[in-house]
């Protein structure tokens, strides 16, 4: 995800727990929610904190993990391309990075592996 699209989803769920908070204790403190008794705001504010905490640890390392590393099968760069061929994934045998589309092309799956020599995965059963 872009940075723009991190920020706006922390602004939207901010003011979603807000909106909840305010209608249903008329205050603006989201733990007031958890002091009430019904579970279903507390299931969505909760929720919505998780999503929150997610995005904040997505806006802070996560761009940082893919920002050198490129596809192994067109040498291009993970994130520049990203919005191209997919987002970056990472093969769990071999553990070197694609696209995603590249990564399926060769017929590579989540579990499979990236079937590509020199992984183990090219050399087992499909």
């Amino acid at each position: 995800m872009k940075r723009a699209q991190i920020i706006i989803g922390l602004v939207m769920g901010t003011v979603i727990i807000l909106v909840i908070t305010n209608l249903s204790t008329g205050t603006m403190n989201p733990f007031e929610v958890f002091r009430g008794e019904n579970l279903l705001l507390k299931i969505l504010v909760g929720f919505f904190l998780a999503v929150i905490g997610l995005n904040l640890l997505n806006l802070l390392f996560g761009q940082n993990i893919y920002k050198d590393k490129v596809c192994a099968v067109d040498g291009k760069g993970l994130m520049e391309f990203a919005s191209v061929y997919g987002p970056p994934m990472k093969c769990v045998y071999c553990k070197r990075y694609f696209h995603k589309k590249c990564f399926q092309a060769n017929g590579g799956t989540m579990r499979g592996g990236c079937r590509k020599e020199p992984c183990p995965s090219a050399f087992s059963t499909p």
